[in-house]
C-alpha cells in the first residue's frame, strides 16, 4: 500500500465492523472518500432532532457519548470509541437524529459519505446483517 491518506484510513477501517468485511476494493474506494474531521472535548456533533448529514462517523481516536434530550434533561444512552460507528441514522431513515452526539474527549473522526456505503451495504448481506443486529 502506498502511504496516502486514503490508504492509512483504509488500514485502520480494515479491522473493524462493518468495514472488514469489504474487499480490498471497496475499502479503498470509501476511503477515498472519506473525511477526516478533528473535535473538540465536549463539542457536539450533530444534535437531537437536527436533520441528518450525508454521512456516518467511525472514531479513529477518541470517544463519543450520544444522549437523549427529554425535558430539559440530557440522559446518557451510550459511548463510543475507537473503531466504533454511529450516525447511521441516514442509512436507514430520512428522518432528524434520534439523540445528541458529543465529544468526550477530543476525537478523530473519519465522516464516512452514505452515497458511497449504501450502495454496499445494500448488495452485501453480510454487512446489511451486522447493521440490523447492531442498531435495532
Amino acid at each position: 500500500m502506498k502511504n496516502t491518506i486514503a490508504d492509512r484510513v483504509a488500514q485502520f477501517l480494515k479491522d473493524f465492523p462493518p468495514f472488514d468485511l469489504l474487499n480490498k476494493t471497496q475499502l479503498v474506494d470509501i476511503a477515498s472518500q472519506v473525511t477526516i474531521k478533528y473535535v473538540e472535548k465536549n463539542q457536539i456533533i450533530f444534535k437531537q432532532n437536527e436533520p441528518t448529514a450525508n454521512h456516518f462517523y467511525c472514531i479513529h481516536k477518541g470517544a463519543v457519548s450520544l444522549n437523549e434530550d427529554e425535558s430539559n434533561k440530557s440522559f446518557w444512552v451510550d459511548t463510543y470509541d475507537e473503531g466504533d460507528v454511529f450516525g447511521l441514522r441516514p442509512l436507514f431513515a430520512h428522518e432528524p437524529y434520534r439523540f445528541t452526539a458529543i465529544a468526550q474527549e477530543e476525537c478523530i473522526l473519519y465522516a464516512i459519505p452514505i452515497h458511497a456505503f449504501k450502495p454496499i451495504a445494500e448488495s452485501n448481506r453480510k454487512i446489511g446483517k451486522f447493521l440490523i443486529e447492531s442498531f435495532a
